[in-house]
């Protein structure tokens, strides 16, 4: 009998527990290690370490968001940090099948490279990330609900940048008849802003514009999206980091010198693991039909239960 083709998934949220579910449905020897304890009777394996899990394992799947600081991966219900690094990724067999994560640092790219592993960086492919954009607006719109006690059409809200995700989280606010000004750096970006009604304004500018909001959303992964000056400024918002590890700002310092800093993350999981978790199933699916020529076996179509266990 041929041994079934193993994948170790790592960290993560309820989207990975729906992803190891759905692929130990199916043909996968799958081992866990640093998720979410949802269900009892799952069809996945736990291991005691990330090494455990990883032993052995041709596929390493790691959550959406990015790494954090050390490379750790993104385990909010772990005890232990999980870092991407040579004694890990060592231990597998993901020469013969891959790495699968939100974004890779330069020292993993690097770490990769030596070991022969191929990386698939799942933030580079474009439908994920404007379905992850609608996930993440959307449980958004939940936590600034609950961050006031003022009607949501009452602030000035300033977004940070017009990706796929302040995209989607300006044309929720807009809908909702607030009013919006969108903070980015291309003359075109800007112009769209302003067809969806939003106010736009030139990035260099961000600070000026902060400081007379109420509420301040950032979706740009780079360090000073909100700068150390800031401190000094009059910015009296609240502000919302939503950006990709390791965010927008120092938040730490910028706590302590007095601003209200809030950095959020796992909002995609929180609001719609489900359509997310599957949305990753066909990203690995992809993955696997083309290299069909060197791992036979394929994932067929697992899909995700419609409700929570």
């Amino acid at each position: 009998m041929n041994r079934r083709m193993a994948v170790a998934v790592l960290g993560g949220d309820e989207r990975e527990h729906h992803i190891a579910n759905a692929l130990g449905e199916t043909s996968f020897d799958v081992r866990t290690f640093g998720g979410a304890v949802l269900d009892p009777h799952v069809s996945y394996g736990r291991s005691r370490t990330a090494r455990e899990a990883v032993a052995g394992a041709e596929w390493v799947l790691c959550p959406y968001p990015g790494l954090a600081v050390n490379d750790e991966i993104y385990a909010p219900a772990g005890d232990v940090p999980i870092r991407l690094d040579r004694e890990l990724l060592g231990a597998s067999a993901a020469q013969q099948g891959g790495l699968v994560l939100g974004r890779a640092s330069e020292a993993v790219r690097a770490l990769c490279s030596d070991l022969g592993i191929a990386l698939h960086e799942t933030k580079a492919d474009s439908g994920l990330v404007v379905k992850t954009a609608t996930a993440v607006s959307e449980a958004l719109i939940g936590v600034l609900v609950e961050s006031t006690y003022r009607l949501l059409r009452e602030h000035l809200f300033v977004v940070l940048g017009f990706g796929s995700t302040g995209l989607a989280i300006t044309q929720l606010l807009l809908a909702m008849r607030c009013e919006v000004v969108v903070a980015v750096r291309s003359r075109r970006d800007r112009e769209r802003a302003r067809q969806l009604g939003a106010r736009p304004v030139p990035y260099a500018e961000r600070i000026a514009v902060m400081e007379t909001a109420d509420i301040v959303i950032n979706t740009v992964p780079s360090d000073d999206a909100v700068p150390w000056s800031a401190a000094s400024s009059r910015i009296t918002a609240r502000i919302f980091d939503i950006a990709s590890p390791p965010g927008g700002m120092d938040h730490q310092a910028l706590i302590g010198a007095g601003l209200d800093v809030n950095w959020v993350r796992g909002l995609g999981g929180l609001r719609s693991p489900v359509s997310m978790a599957e949305a990753q199933l066909e990203f690995f699916q992809e993955l696997l039909t083309r290299q069909t020529e060197r791992t036979p076996t394929a994932l067929e179509h697992p899909t995700c239960p419609t409700s929570v266990s």
